[in-house]
């Protein structure tokens, strides 16, 4: 009786292993967690907003670092509200040129949403949300390529360690009611 409860064991085991086995497509598996990206974002000026400036209205003023937030893509564009729905990940940087690393993420496809937090949140106390209207903003298409709309935002695919460099300028600033500079 042992003998046989030890290969009826055996045998889920190994059919259990194979349940696992990703051979579809000849495909690498990358468990969910598996991915990293590092996004260095560098800021300059383009109209009238210095990296270090803050809102001086003394009231509603900003953190002065960068963000670099993840959106899941779930349609092909992505959503014209910043907001809506809640991005998945985020990083920052208060430094001009600085690293943002993500570690450990879930592989996918993300669109990715670069602001310098120049303004705080007059909505919240306290703030629950760094992007608001007056933060200067970048929605990444591609190395060295960029848009403000997010109908022309590609997502890129992170599916194991990912590198991408990110130019931001303040051409764009996020608007009220949470949409972009279209």
């Amino acid at each position: 009786m042992e003998r046989i409860l030890t290969i009826i064991l055996c045998v889920s085991l190994i059919f259990s292993l194979g349940c696992f086995d990703d051979d579809e497509g000849g495909d690498t598996y990358i468990p969910a967690g598996a991915a990293d990206l590092s996004a260095t974002v560098n800021y300059s000026k383009y109209d009238q907003i210095d990296f270090g400036d803050t809102n001086d209205d003394g009231f509603y003023q900003g953190t002065g670092k960068l963000y670099v937030y993840l959106y899941e893509k779930k349609s092909e564009h992505m959503p014209n509200n910043y907001r809506e729905p809640e991005h998945i990940y985020d990083g920052e940087t208060d430094v001009n040129g600085g690293t943002i690393e993500f570690t450990d993420i879930m592989a996918g496809e993300y669109f990715v949403m670069a602001f310098y937090d120049y303004k705080g949140s007059s909505d919240f106390d306290p703030p629950s949300h760094i992007e608001n209207n007056g933060d200067p903003y970048i929605l990444y298409v591609g190395e060295a390529s960029y848009t403000n709309d997010p109908d022309e935002a590609v997502a890129i695919n992170i599916g194991g360690p990912t590198v991408i460099k990110i130019d931001l300028t303040d051409q764009y600033i996020l608007q009220k009611k949470s949409k972009f500079d279209i």
